[in-house]
């Protein structure tokens, strides 16, 4: 023990030496018998210092998880079970620990333990924690409090039915019993809260808040059915008096004990949105006690001195989620009665509380106090105008004021815009007259009603004629450059934004860039400038977005979006207006060329900048994406920066690839198919592809495969030379571990090799590659195994399969040959057999061959044709016996493929083409890639051979290398029907 209370006090050395030693020798006896036991001994004795305790019982908790369940004879390590007994009795012994960081963890450690010998090994934890909580030591019983609470949290979150029904079980036991200690603590504070003193309202409060936290996770998960439950239903009952009494408390109290009487009335507020979350239904009953507490306190003036923000926030949210609640509105198709009866009970409820004089009262409210800028805004907004918008952008509607009086303002628009749309025009009418700049209470009126008109921009569309006043209103407003105006800029330009995809003409889109125009500017204020950068973006982004007439304002406004982008301090901002800058790029392609050069040199600059934030490099490497496809034939692009950039976000020996991978992805694949030849710098870059293939996550698979392709289709030869085998090897060590779709992105990969140069391409595929899965064998030997194995239901796997299998017959039979021997030896079976099977297979599966992604049109079938014409000629006894299935199928693919016109068969075109993906944008250019892949269609031999004819000179060859009365017998053994069909094409 000695040797460990040592490590353990150089485990909390200041010296890094030291403590890594101390660390390392640690976690080499992390497997040592009687360790984790040891350790229980270090932090029960009380004499020893707190640090190492500490320490000590962070091990243990640490090795709990890994050690625990298993004896020290199963694994190295493991605590035998008399150890465990030992450390569960002495945890229950250790609840009066003096040292909170110890106590602490110890109620961690206990939970841990619990969750896995709850209830067989140690039924007693939870009856002895109760019991505990009835001692008279406050500080005991909060020791126990704490311990349970933990246990209790830990066990509700077990799913397993089994331990659901013990935890129910459970539940069931205790409940009153904590029920019962909460209510007697809380009454306690109450009637002696005048002559208590601080420490022990503080202590008392703090046991009776664990009371409550335990009785929420118990009433929300301890019951199959709470409203069978007398006590839940006692206890829902309690909380609104609870909440009464308590925000009374606070508003009496002084002090540092206010922020604990909040916290506990927040709690006592969780406890009914976890109730209406988890079963709204049975929260039927309590629809009404909520609603009216929550608009007592937030829209009256009786209750308003009792409010606190975060109080205010949860009454907004419970007001918010059951008017949402669709368990709260009667459904159109049939439903059990006992479900579609609550429903009705929650409508005739909102109705009966939400009167149309409340509805309007509330509305006003909300707009007129609750959407009002505080002064604590306006000081963020000076201070700190990035920063400002970036929160606004950010906030979340659960936590914050603001957007929590938005959620709710636009759920009571859904639920009684009938009330409350003319409310809204009414504040337009009055407020529509130009605000005094020195007005201000004026001026943050204006902003609050215009945000309301804002957010409820489509339910207004038939109340509001916004052209109208757009034009001779809001555009006035926005031309008024007084300081305090500033807020109504920023509310204005927010407004058209929100309303150009609801009601804005196309005649007023010129005005609606004109406007924006002034507030771009360097010297308006930097929210408002923001603000009209997102505005451009929802133009642009519209529907009726005409790029023509937007081509005229383009030079001023990227001109300015390009200078704020540039003045711009906070990474948020940078990535807001960089966004604006590509999408519109993005809409009006090259017309951005003669910003180009001056962007791109900026966007290199930012790049070097941004080392610290990788959110800002994914929006820099995204605009470079749009960029080279936009300007993919100049030849003026820093291709060193885009390369250099490249590297960086695909080396996965670096830790930022994680965040910039995808965008740096999607930046090679335009760069490959974009550039015209493949130089050192992009032959030198794919060194970074292997890695990508065999180490990082499969959903980057598919373009990594895509890129490859890429690089095959621009230098065939010089690439396959230089990286094929390196692919092939690469692409065979995660070809086991693939499913179906990501095998066929690599067959397809194998197929385009062939493609482009067959020679080259079978020498890779043939070579023996290093031992995978215990076996060392040629690529193609997989696609030969997948023939004989695939399942006939594969229908993308089988049609690759049997498309490389068809070029390599065509062009090598020695191949083939060697392809169908080691196949034999796969399966153990004679080369006859093997190849007997392998042509059944063949023709049974080339039904099931597919239009794929990478051939057009009847070009598989034909392939398969082709190929199986070419076996006639080859002497093999084992084709001969399969003469008249492989005449048949040819036929059925010869009268897939074939047309007569004027008397003469043609076969339907066919061509092949790469898969070419769309990326997230569109081109208003082919790529060099895409005429890459035409030219590779162009020159496909399929094109140059006819089935037919091939078909009729290879049976000329047959019926010359055998006797006649052998060929007479062959064409015996074709079926009539099938004879008959054949003869159409060719002449036996």
């Amino acid at each position: 023990m000695d040797l460990v209370v040592e490590a353990l006090r150089q485990a909390s050395s200041q010296d890094a030496t030291v403590l890594k030693a101390a660390e390392a020798k640690l976690a080499e006896w992390e497997v040592a018998p009687g360790f984790h036991f040891t350790l229980f001994s270090i932090f029960s004795n009380q004499n020893i210092e707190v640090n190492v305790r500490w320490l000590a019982i962070v091990y243990l908790k640490n090795g709990v998880d890994k050690y625990w369940r298993s004896s020290g004879k199963e694994v190295p390590g493991g605590l035998t079970p008399e150890e465990k007994q030992l450390v569960r009795d002495g945890l229950l012994n250790s609840l009066n620990e003096p040292v909170e960081q110890i106590a602490s963890q110890l109620s961690v450690l206990t939970a841990k333990i619990a969750r896995l010998d709850y209830p067989r090994e140690w039924p007693q934890i939870i009856p002895k924690l109760v019991e505990g909580t009835k001692s008279n030591d406050v500080f005991f019983q909060y020791r126990c409090y704490r311990t349970l609470l933990n246990v209790i949290k830990i066990l509700s979150s077990k799913r397993l039915p089994g331990s659901r029904y013990a935890f129910q079980e459970m539940a069931g036991e205790i409940y009153s019993t904590i029920l019962d200690s909460w209510n007697k603590l809380s009454q306690s504070f109450i009637n002696q809260h005048s002559t208590l003193d601080d420490r022990q309202k503080s202590e008392l409060i703090g046991n009776f808040l664990l009371c409550l936290k335990i009785l929420r996770i118990l009433t929300v998960n301890g019951f199959k059915n709470p409203s069978e439950s007398a006590d839940v239903n006692h206890f829902l009952k309690l909380l609104y008096e609870h909440i009464r009494t308590f925000l009374e408390l606070r508003k009496s109290t002084s002090g540092s004990l206010v922020e604990t009487l909040e916290k506990y009335s927040i709690n006592l507020m969780k406890v009914l949105h976890a109730m209406l979350d988890n079963y709204p239904q049975y929260f039927v009953d309590y629809i009404e006690p909520s609603l009216k507490l929550c608009i007592f306190y937030a829209f009256t003036p009786e209750g308003e001195p009792y409010l606190f923000e975060e109080f205010l926030i949860q009454n907004l949210i419970m007001m918010k989620n059951i008017l949402i609640c669709n368990e709260y509105v009667p459904s159109k198709k049939p439903v059990s009665d006992t479900k579609n009866a609550a429903s009705i009970a929650a409508v005739k409820i909102k109705q009966s509380l939400f009167t149309p004089e409340t509805v309007v009262t509330i509305c006003y409210k909300l707009i007129t106090q609750y959407f009002l800028l505080t002064s604590a805004d306006l000081q963020a907004w000076d201070s700190d105008p990035e920063g400002y918008v970036a929160d606004m952008d950010k906030q979340s509607w659960k936590y914050s004021l603001r957007p929590c009086t938005e959620t709710l303002f636009h759920a009571m628009i859904l639920e009684f815009g009938s009330v409350i749309n003319p409310v809204l025009v009414e504040l337009v009418n009055v407020n529509h007259p130009l605000a005094h700049p020195d007005d201000m209470n004026a001026i943050l009126r204006k902003d609050a009603v215009y945000s309301a008109i804002g957010l409820a921009a489509f339910e207004l569309y038939d109340e509001i004629n916004f052209n109208d006043w757009f034009t001779k209103s809001l555009v006035l407003e926005l031309k008024v450059k007084d300081p305090n105006y500033r807020i109504i800029r920023r509310r204005v330009a927010w407004l058209i934004g929100y309303w150009v995809s609801v009601q804005l003409s196309a005649e007023n889109r010129s005005t609606l860039y004109e406007s924006m125009l002034p507030l771009l500017q360097p010297n308006e204020d930097m929210v408002v400038r923001l603000t009209a950068a997102n505005t451009i973006k929802l133009a642009v982004d519209d529907f009726g977005f005409n790029a023509d007439e937007f081509l005229k304002y383009l030079e001023p406004l990227f001109s300015l979006l390009f200078q704020l982008l540039k003045d711009c301090q906070e990474c948020d901002s940078k990535m807001q207006v960089l966004s604006v800058l590509s999408f519109i790029a993005g809409r009006v392609g090259s017309a951005i060329e003669p910003f180009h050069d001056s962007l791109v040199q900026y966007l290199s600059f930012l790049w070097e900048e941004s080392s610290n934030y990788n959110l800002l490099r994914c929006a820099i490497v995204s605009a470079l994406v749009r960029l080279m496809q936009i300007f993919a034939s100049s030849q003026n692009l820093p291709w060193s920066f885009f390369l250099s950039v490249i590297e960086f976000c695909t080396n996965i020996n670096k830790d930022d690839h994680v965040y910039l991978l995808p965008d740096g992805l999607d930046l090679w694949l335009a760069i490959v198919q974009n550039t015209s030849e493949l130089n050192d710098g992009l032959l030198q870059l794919f060194k970074n592809m292997p890695p990508l293939l065999t180490e990082a996550s499969t959903e980057h698979l598919k373009i990594c495969l895509l890129i490859v392709q890429a690089y095959v289709i621009l230098a065939p030869e010089q690439f396959l030379k230089v990286c094929g085998e390196k692919v092939v090897e690469s692409l065979m060590y995660i070809l086991t571990d693939l499913k179906t779709e990501g095998v066929v992105m690599v067959l397809r990969v194998y197929e385009m090799f062939l493609r482009v140069n067959p020679s080259l391409s079978m020498q890779l595929l043939t070579i023996v590659q290093p031992e995978i899965a215990g076996e060392r064998k040629p690529a193609l030997t997989i696609v030969f195994e997948g023939v004989y194995h695939c399942k006939e239901t594969e229908y993308m796997a089988i049609t690759m399969y049997l498309s490389i299998v068809s070029r390599v017959l065509l062009f090598s039979k020695e191949v083939f040959a060697e392809m169908m021997n080691l196949l034999s030896q796969h399966v153990n079976k004679s080369q006859e057999e093997t190849l007997s099977i392998f042509l059944d297979k063949w023709l049974v599966k080339v039904n099931s061959v597919t239009v794929c992604n990478s051939l057009s049109g009847h070009g598989n079938r034909k392939l398969n044709g082709l190929a199986l014409v070419s076996l006639l000629t080859s002497r093999s006894n084992i084709v001969l016996e399969k003469f008249p299935k492989i005449v048949r199928v040819i036929t059925e693919i010869l009268n897939d493929i074939v047309v007569r016109e004027n008397d003469e068969l043609l076969e339907i075109m066919v061509g092949e083409r790469a898969e070419s993906p769309l990326l997230s944008y569109e081109s208003d250019t082919d790529t060099q890639h895409e005429r890459r892949c035409n030219e590779l269609a162009s020159s496909n031999p399929l094109l140059k051979i006819t089935l037919h004819q091939y078909f009729q000179l290879q049976l000329n060859e047959l019926k010359t290398q055998t006797d006649p009365g052998m060929y007479s017998n062959l064409l015996q053994s074709i079926d009539s029907e099938t004879y008959r069909q054949a003869s159409e094409y060719v002449q036996f």
